[in-house]
């Protein structure tokens, strides 16, 4: 009976040191969830500062798009005032060498004018 005894308080020493050590690895692994828990705070808000930021940009880019079509569209109504005065320089220098052409060609005729 006395071995009975003994392998009996062998097996309970045995389950009380494995139920210690359970309970100091649970310990631990509730550490590492409570850490991994705050991490996960962590990246939630980042995620959230990160969506608050894009959609930022978001409103940024659409109104520098906006920006950009007001931009390209005064650049062709430049463009246009540009070809349009270029057309008008290019007509009065003609009209001016017409004018001059018709002088020269009445002073080689002999033709006189007269201003009133």
């Amino acid at each position: 009976m006395g071995t009975h005894r003994r392998m009996r308080r062998k097996l309970m020493i045995h389950v009380i040191k494995l139920l210690r050590k359970a309970e100091g690895e649970n310990a631990e692994l509730k550490e590492k969830m409570q850490k991994m828990e705050g991490e996960n705070v962590d990246l939630k808000t980042s995620i959230v500062e990160n969506e608050e930021e894009i959609h930022s940009l978001m409103n940024l880019v659409q109104k520098l798009s906006g920006e950009a079509q007001q931009l390209s569209m005064q650049n062709e109504q430049a463009i246009k005032k540009s070809e349009d005065l270029m057309n008008l320089l290019t007509l009065s220098r003609q009209q001016e060498w017409n004018l001059q052409l018709i002088v020269w060609m009445s002073v080689r005729d002999g033709v006189t004018f007269s201003v009133r």
